[in-house]
């Protein structure tokens, strides 16, 4: 039987910004409405268990996504996510920020 290959252990910080930049990624290729727990766990070689256990609901996970499109200046994933009336997803503080880099 084949020894399965051990991930390496990552500090909780590190494997947090890892699975948001995987969501991302997702979002940027496959587009935002298909960004799923099962779909991340695919891309980060682990559980959909982990992925819940640090962003608890798929609100926060979108929330946290947006919040990372508007810090990279990612158009198209706030536009999809605008395009899927998915406003709720962008924090209050951050809306104003996107309508006028939208407006530019």
């Amino acid at each position: 039987m084949a020894k399965r290959k051990r991930r390496r252990s990552l500090d909780p910080a590190a494997r947090y910004d890892e699975l948001l930049n995987h969501g991302v990624n997702i979002s940027k290729t496959k587009g935002y409405d298909k960004v799923t727990r099962e779909e991340i766990a695919k891309q980060a070689r682990c559980t959909g268990a982990l992925i819940h256990h640090y962003f608890k609901t798929m609100g926060n996970l979108r929330k946290q996504i947006i919040k990372k499109a508007i810090e990279i200046e990612c158009v198209e994933i706030i536009l999809q996510a605008l395009a899927q009336k998915d406003i709720k997803c962008i924090p209050e503080h951050l809306r104003d920020k996107v309508m006028t880099h939208l407006a530019k």
